[in-house]
């Protein structure tokens, strides 16, 4: 994809063609290319992109781009982006981001939520975990990693079909 004039990320969602589930990362402003690991050999995905201009608990980006496609090698060791409307579907927020460690989660979807929030640090250890529901599709909540170390972390959200991951920095 080509940067955008005050874009603050890019949100990237991936799924093996022709599957429901999406999963999800985000490149950060000025970043045009997105790394994947864990990749299927062998394998077509799908995959679109968007913008988000803003960081606020309302800031969906633009819409979806059109699908593009890739294939994967027979062993593929990492797989990059570079470019390219549609479904209901969840939509993830958290900050402020950076932060002390201490950010606002939303989420908000068209029907209840049952799903598990985890958050790791850089070598993976799992440093928070907390299931959610919601009746009404939207979850507001305030969490504290109450953690000592600054630098990256990494929260996954997940239910039984969608997983969206998210960079987190304490400073």
């Amino acid at each position: 994809w080509d940067t955008m004039p005050g874009a603050k990320k890019y949100r990237v969602r991936y799924r093996v063609q022709g599957t429901t589930p999406w999963a999800k990362d985000v490149a950060y402003a000025g970043r045009t290319k997105l790394w994947l690991t864990g990749l299927n050999p062998a394998t077509t995905y799908e995959w679109q992109a968007k913008t988000v201009c803003e960081y606020s608990p309302t800031a969906s980006g633009t819409r979806w781009s059109g699908t593009q496609t890739f294939t994967t090698g027979l062993n593929p060791q990492r797989i990059k982006f570079s470019e390219n409307k549609d479904v209901n579907e969840i939509e993830l927020s958290i900050y402020p981001n950076p932060n002390n460690g201490s950010f606002n989660f939303e989420l908000f979807n068209n029907g209840k939520v049952n799903g598990q929030i985890q958050v790791f640090d850089v070598v993976g250890k799992l440093v928070y975990q907390e299931n959610i529901q919601s009746e009404s599709g939207v979850v507001k909540k305030q969490i504290d990693l109450n953690v000592d170390a600054q630098g990256i972390y990494f929260l996954k959200f997940s239910n039984g079909d969608f997983i969206q991951n998210e960079r987190i920095i304490i400073q």
